[in-house]
């Protein structure tokens, strides 16, 4: 079998590698907010908090 699923991996691809690359936009999305978010304060964090809390 598992001659199989390496001509299978060789013609179709790996699943696992697929949905990396299928969530890898949404990976770099959530980079750029933490990159916004490390340089805030800690009184900043907080009223982020309550901003985020307020819009649910």
């Amino acid at each position: 079998m598992s001659l199989l699923n390496s001509i299978l991996k060789a013609f179709v691809g790996d699943k696992s590698q697929k949905d990396v690359k299928a969530i890898q936009p949404l990976v770099n999305q959530i980079k750029t907010f933490e990159q916004a978010l490390a340089s805030l304060s800690h009184d900043q964090l907080r009223a982020k908090t309550a901003e985020f809390k307020e819009k649910n």
